[in-house]
């Protein structure tokens, strides 16, 4: 499988047989160790001690004499340092974490490659401060005085904290190798081997490079390369650009191996552009089922992973007939459930307090949402045993339109829904008070009950196993970050704790358990190194991915990294170029997989590598194939039919029976004339929206709030001739009024801050507006000696209407409410208020017919449906009336009315045309023949709540 290791495993056994013992080998990773045993136990025909084989890491720690910090540990450590260099002014914890991580991997970096500290910071600093230096003498502001002082105390952070560190034998991995290169000379004379073989490195750091040069100088050690002519010899080609330079400097001896895979083996190299992560490891999967049936050794094949993400999808997608394959790779717990989970439960306590801080909140309480969150997740869902139980509880938080809910609305909903687990309801939506061992304690508590349940239904649940392995590794997390609280007292706050609840769970995963040497090999690239595959599928081949992007994470600009020789982002693209060839060089049937579609970030395009392959190899070896695919997993156009028919059978029939006897209103005869589909999703099925918490107050709302409040300021006016003293008097009453309606309407919601303030601004705006313009129109008409008298509010009004259905002849009635009826001279005005965008041409009827079908006339069709009904009641046959819309949006516009095609007198007899329309639309809605049936106009489904299921 590997070259490199089996070359290295026959070089031991021809020059060190006899004294393997005393040979130590020096890898890239653990993991290539493992690989060298099982080529050295091959070739060994009698039993002898093995090698000592380290990592390189391993190595450096093992005879530095220094304990490694992890991570978290480290930032605790310096925060400490923080505090010490900056006393009172010295940054909270939650601060701190984001720019102490960037600070430690400058620490790491600068120790790694041997760099004066001293002289770092000091040019650093004088770099900065020119940065901020300006021509024209003004004082620096304080945030250029902090910023200066920050740069200033760079190397003090640095000395100080390094120092601490030695003093308690506790490095982080850069300071172990100063220290070890430093002092190798002296650590020369204890290894206790007689030759140290460093083996399948690439990029050495100049403390790896100075404590390997020196070995070698004493003829303690050697060294071995895996690199390719291709790459090395070519001065364009950036993956071989660190052993050019090794190869230039004295101090590494001969170098060796030197290979010519990509001259002298035939390669298929199959490059494939697929949308999608899912896409790719869908394709994944097929090319393993086509070529394992064509004898494709699977111990020799490898599926690479340059985004780790596609763990999970490319598990799922490899085929049933595989039964061995092992994972070199852990899966990140960031994406199991409980992390889900945690986080909802953090982010629930988190926004509770914070908005119980802000000066428009009067107690604490959770957000809606936040809390829906955390009872809608699976894990609370098993808990409470049925989900019914669950959906009860929101469902009834729900109706109460809370934005914003106590401990109080929830320990209600808990005590009835959840009484068997009322401990762990309640003390998930206790609060927490801003302190982190109460929120550790809820955890522990979450984690305890989820084991037993688990326990308990094991045999029945077959994920259980999984389950049980996330909730054990999450466990020690909360442990971990337990001792942390208690060697470290800076977590005083739950952010703070969420911050490293993040930090330790960054660098956790769940280890796969498996055959390492057998079947095929799933991984990621860098535990690629010292490997070699004869079937490769690499996913991911991207740019950003491979190589990764310019960005680098730290407070040395490119320009001093590149004077001091840090690594750049240069060598880092040198790096994986290296990784990818070196990976490439042993293959024979290669497959390189890409993503083709961008996301929001931009994205998309193939790696400049492919691009590489494509142009440079063919010329290189001609007898290399580069095949290039692509795929469109782009659905085609089905030639299904998506048209939806409803007939009308005896139960819809006697529905609309049913109907005709309560009442059409003109809103459901415009759903009709609308859309005859959608008329029957909403009266005859029933179908709903789903009821959902109201957080800001919805346009409905508002329209409803305004109609009750016109009806009554106006009420106490019914039979009386309205006057303007009247109407000023109501400009008073609109504040109050306006909010006893909203609180009445938006039963639970806030609205004392945010959109809904302004939207109860709004409210009151609008209608004393109106008010303000009818104070004028009065006068107006007043002085001509016209009176306006207020006849009606809210008057609903109904008609029987004889409707002709085949040889049948059915009663229907046609009913409606209409909010203003009054009388103004001798002409009846009915009206209609729209808190909405109303304009003159909305009311104007081009001809009859337009009325039975373009939505655009739905307005005018509503407000004659009103006349009609009101002509149609005793007494008022002969009555005069004028129809129209009082808009809020435009109250100087004052009642726009509607025009007929024909008359400008709108009485009975100029309504008997629509009175045919009407009977028209009911005829066609009862005939039984004639079906239910999508609009043919597209445009009409723009706002239809039912275009979901007619796949509009």
């Amino acid at each position: 499988m590997s070259v490199f290791l089996d070359k290295i495993s026959s070089y031991l056994i021809d020059n060190h047989l006899d004294s393997l013992d005393k040979v130590c080998v020096v890898l890239p990773n653990r993991r290539a160790g493992l690989f060298l045993k099982k080529y050295l136990s091959q070739r060994i025909k009698k039993p002898i001690w093995m090698p000592a084989v380290f990592g390189v890491e391993d190595f450096i720690l093992e005879y530095s004499g220094f304990q490694l910090l992890d991570p978290v540990a480290l930032l605790f450590e310096l925060y400490e340092t923080h505090r010490d260099v900056e006393k009172e002014n010295a940054d909270t914890f939650d601060e701190f974490i984001h720019w102490g991580k960037v600070l430690l991997n400058d620490f790491n970096e600068i120790d790694q490659y041997l760099i004066d500290p001293q002289k770092l910071f000091s040019y650093l600093n004088d770099v900065k401060a020119m940065a901020v230096w300006n021509l024209n003498q003004k004082p620096l502001t304080p945030f250029e005085k902090k910023y200066l002082k920050f740069f200033n105390s760079l190397y003090q952070y640095y000395s100080l904290f390094s120092t601490k560190l030695l003093e308690k034998k506790q490095v982080y991995k850069g300071l172990a190798y100063r220290s070890l290169s430093e002092n190798i000379e002296a650590i020369a004379k204890t290894l206790p081997f007689q030759k140290v073989i460093f083996s399948g490195f690439n990029a050495l750091t100049t403390s790896e490079e100075q404590i390997i040069k020196f070995l070698i100088s004493k003829e303690k050690a050697e060294i071995f390369w895996d690199i390719d002519e291709y790459y090395f010899k070519n001065p364009d080609q950036e993956a071989g650009k660190f052993f050019r330079k090794y190869d230039r400097k004295m101090g590494f001896g001969h170098f060796r191996w030197i290979a010519d895979n990509f001259h002298d083996s035939d390669k298929e190299i199959t490059i494939i552009g697929v949308p999608k992560k899912i896409g790719q490891a869908k394709i994944m999967g097929e090319v393993l089922s086509a070529y394992k049936d064509s004898g494709m050794e699977l111990e020799k094949t490898a599926v690479v992973l340059a985004d780790e993400t596609l763990l999970i999808p490319v598990l799922n997608s490899l085929p049933s007939e595989i039964e061995e394959f092992n994972v070199t790779m852990g899966y990140s717990l960031r994406y199991t459930p409980l992390y889900e989970l945690f986080e909802s439960v953090f982010a629930l306590h988190e926004n509770a307090e914070r908005f119980s801080h802000l000066p428009s909140s009067r107690t604490f309480r959770f957000y809606y949402k936040d809390v829906y969150r955390v009872l809608n997740h699976p894990y609370l869902m098993f808990i409470a045993e049925t989900p019914d139980t669950v959906r009860g509880a929101i469902n009834e938080l729900q109706a109460g339109n809370h934005v914003f809910l106590s401990e109080k609305d929830l320990e209600n909903a808990f005590d009835e829904k959840f009484a068997d687990h009322n401990k762990l309801f309640q003390t998930v939506f206790t609060r927490w008070n801003n302190c982190p061992g109460k929120a550790l304690e809820t955890i522990t508590i979450l984690i305890e009950t989820l084991r037993d349940k688990l326990l308990i239904n094991g045999k029945e649940n077959k994920n259980s196993d999984i389950e049980l392995e996330y909730l054990y590794h999450f466990s020690l997390i909360f442990k971990r970050i337990r001792t942390l609280l208690a060697r470290y007292p800076v977590i005083d706050a739950v952010s703070n704790l969420r911050s490293i609840y993040k930090q330790v769970i960054g660098a956790s995963s769940i280890p796969f358990y498996g055959e390492p040497l057998k079947g095929l090999q799933v991984m990621g690239m860098l535990e690629t190194r010292t490997l070699g595959f004869k079937n490769i599928i690499l996913l991911s081949v991207n740019d950003d991915i491979i190589p990764s992007g310019k960005s680098m994470n730290s407070f040395i600009p490119f320009d001093i990294r590149r004077d001091f020789k840090l690594p750049t982002y240069r060598d880092r693209n040198a790096i994986f170029a290296y990784h990818f060839y070196r990976l490439l060089q042993h293959g024979k049937r290669i497959f390189l997989l890409y993503n083709t579609e961008s996301d929001s970030l931009g994205g998309g395009e193939k790696s400049r590598f492919i691009t590489q392959l494509l142009h440079e190899l063919p010329i290189y070896n001609p007898e290399i194939k580069i095949t290039e695919k692509l795929f469109h997993l782009l659905p085609q156009k089905e030639n299904r039919d998506f048209t939806i028919t409803i007939e009308k059978d005896e139960q819809i029939i006697e529905i609309l029976m049913e109907k005709a006897g309560k009442g059409f209103s003109p809103s459901s005869l415009n759903a009709y004339r609308n859309c005859s589909l959608q008329f029957y999703f909403q009266y005859i099925a029933r179908l709903r929206d789903i009821d959902e918490v109201e957080e800001t107050i919805e346009a409905a709302t508002l329209g409803t709030v305004v109609h009750d409040v016109m009806n009554e300021l106006y009420h106490p006016c019914i039979g009386k001739v309205l006057k303007p003293e009247m109407v000023t008097k109501m400009i008073s009453e609109v504040k109050k009024i306006t909010d006893n309606a909203f609180k009445k309407h938006y039963r639970g919601g806030d609205l004392h801050y945010g959109k809904n303030l302004l939207i109860v601004n709004v409210a009151r705006r609008i209608i004393t507006n109106f008010l303000k313009k009818e104070i004028p129109f009065l006068e107006s008409i007043g002085k001509k000696g016209d009176l306006l008298t207020i006849i009606h509010l809210e008057k609903p009004l109904d008609t029987i209407l004889p409707v002709d259905i085949g040889d049948t002849k059915i009663e229907v009635k046609i009913k409606g409410t209409t909010d203003r009826i009054d009388k103004q001279a001798d002409i009846y005005r009915v009206i209609d208020y729209k808190t909405g965008r109303v304009i003159p041409g909305d009311l104007k009827i081009k001809d009859w017919e337009s009325m039975e079908t373009d939505p655009r006339n739905d307005k005018s069709f509503q407000v004659l449906t009103y006349a009609f009904l009101f002509l149609s009641q005793p007494g008022f046959n002969n009555a005069k009336v004028k129809p129209g819309i009082i808009s809020f949006k435009s109250p100087s516009a004052g009642l726009m009315d509607v025009k007929l095609p024909d008359t400008k007198l709108i009485n009975s007899d100029s309504l008997d045309e629509f009175r045919v329309i009407l009977k028209n639309l009911l005829s066609e809605i009862f005939d039984k023949h004639n079906p239910f049936s999508q609009t043919p106009e597209p445009d009409n489904c723009k706002w239809c709540p039912f275009k979901g299921i007619c796949n509009r």
